[in-house]
């Protein structure tokens, strides 16, 4: 062993050898600090050992509590946030549903405050801050869902059911005037698509139309009325160019019924 003196300190770093497994291994022991003659300082052994010694972490009742609510409480915060925006409060009450749903942001406010707390009086405040990102992670998430699932389904399903359903409706003889105010038209017995007047546009997807008539109304028995005011419409259905339709259930005698088309972007 090698020794360094420094003000009236000496610091020693040996090696202990032991046998195992049938051969020689080397050991490290801690690095030992001697005091000076005139007894052990601070932290020390009466031989003047300074021993370092590593905190064990132990887990009590009280992390026990604290992780089961950072597990358990942001999807509960989740649920209901997307909740509040998906369903009918939302499109009866748009600015109410945002402002209940901004109540979600409460539990990462209480979480916030009480890791401030804790910081303040020198107590360990992870969990606290984890809980602060679980529930600001689970109010982003839940309020983009929300959103997304609001514009893509449960507005445009809320919508038609708004609306007025009429039944029984003869295409050759109600004019899409009265019709103004329908989500759902179930037609009189007879009705069917006129597929050889059939049009498309194309601008990246192909929206393709034809209308919806009686017997009367078929060119190909001879027949025209003055105005068709009700079609039928898909995309990606039918070919650009050519009058065909293929879109639902387009050779099904017995579909006549359809919902109303009120997606904005078609």
């Amino acid at each position: 062993p090698s020794f360094a003196w420094s003000h009236g300190l000496v610091s020693s770093r040996s090696c202990v050898w032991a046998l195992g497994f049938g051969r020689a291994r080397r050991m490290k022991e801690p690095t030992t600090t001697f005091a000076p003659s005139g007894g052990a300082s601070y932290g020390a052994t009466a031989g003047g050992a300074v021993w370092k010694t590593k905190r064990k972490f132990t887990l009590t009742s009280e992390d026990l509590f604290k992780a089961l609510a950072c597990v358990l409480l942001p999807p509960v915060v989740f649920i209901f946030i997307s909740l509040v925006l998906c369903f009918r409060i939302r499109f009866q009450n748009p600015r109410g549903a945002w402002l209940v749903a901004g109540a979600g942001l409460a539990p990462a406010v209480l979480a916030s405050l009480a890791a401030r707390r804790a910081m303040r009086e020198a107590l360990d405040a992870r969990w606290q801050k984890l809980a602060v990102f679980l529930f600001l992670a689970a109010f982003i998430a839940a309020a983009t869902f929300g959103d997304l699932n609001y514009w893509y389904f449960s507005q445009p399903f809320f919508l038609l059911d708004s609306l007025r359903a009429y039944t029984d409706v003869n295409p050759s003889e109600v004019d899409g005037a009265r019709l103004m105010d329908a989500g759902t038209v179930r037609f009189a017995e007879g009705a069917r698509l006129a597929t050889d007047m059939a049009m498309s546009y194309t601008s990246w997807d192909i929206y393709c139309v034809a209308p919806i008539t009686t017997r009367l109304g078929l060119p190909s028995q001879g027949s025209n009325l003055a105005s068709y005011d009700l079609w039928a419409v898909g995309v990606n259905c039918c070919t650009s160019g050519d009058t065909n339709f293929h879109c639902g259930e387009y050779d099904n005698v017995d579909a006549r019924a359809g919902l109303r088309q009120v997606s904005a972007e078609q």
